[in-house]
C-alpha cells in the first residue's frame, strides 16, 4: 500500500512538471514567433516595401496587437502585410506603447505618425505571458533602433 501511494505522489508531481515544462514550451515558441514579426516589419519599413497589393508610398509600418492578433499594416490605413494569429495556446501579448512604429527607410521606431523618433535609451517594450497556467511571462525590450533584446523570463 505504501509504494502503491509513492508512486501515485511520484507521478503527480511528474505531471505538474510535464504541464509546467510545457507551458514554458508554448510561451517561448510564442516569443520566437514574435521576435520574426517584428523583425520582418521593421524589415518591410528599412525597404520602404509596400505590402502586396497597395499602391500607396511607404511612411511607416504599423504593428499593433488586436485581439489575439500581432498585425503590421502600412501607413495604419488598413493594408496589412500580416495578421498573425500567436496568442493561441493560452499565451497572451501586450505592447508598450499600444503600437509600434517603425519608420520608412531607417527602420528606428518612431512615438507616433508624424515620425517623431524614439531618442538614444528609449525603448519599448512587448510582454509575453501564459494566461491559463500561473508559469511565468517573458519581456522582450525593443530599442529605438529596432533591435530586440529578448530574454527576460519571470516566473509568477
Amino acid at each position: 500500500m505504501v509504494v502503491i501511494t509513492v508512486g501515485a505522489v511520484v507521478m503527480g508531481m511528474g505531471m505538474v512538471y510535464l504541464n509546467r515544462f510545457n507551458s514554458r514550451q508554448r510561451l517561448e515558441s510564442v516569443r520566437e514567433e514574435t521576435i520574426s514579426n517584428l523583425r520582418l516589419a521593421q524589415n518591410y519599413a528599412k525597404a520602404r516595401q509596400s505590402p502586396v497589393g497597395s499602391s500607396e508610398n511607404l511612411t511607416y509600418v504599423e504593428v499593433r496587437v488586436v485581439g489575439d492578433n500581432l498585425v503590421a499594416g502600412i501607413n495604419g490605413v488598413g493594408t496589412t502585410y500580416f495578421n498573425q494569429k500567436l496568442a493561441n495556446t493560452g499565451i497572451g501579448i501586450s505592447l508598450n506603447p499600444s503600437v509600434l512604429y517603425y519608420w520608412g527607410g531607417s527602420g528606428q521606431l518612431a512615438t507616433n505618425t508624424s515620425g517623431f523618433l524614439y531618442g538614444a535609451g528609449d525603448t519599448a517594450t512587448v510582454i509575453i505571458r501564459s494566461t491559463k497556467e500561473t508559469v511565468g511571462r517573458d519581456i522582450l525590450s525593443i530599442s529605438a533602433l529596432g533591435s530586440i533584446t529578448s530574454g527576460v523570463y519571470v516566473a509568477e
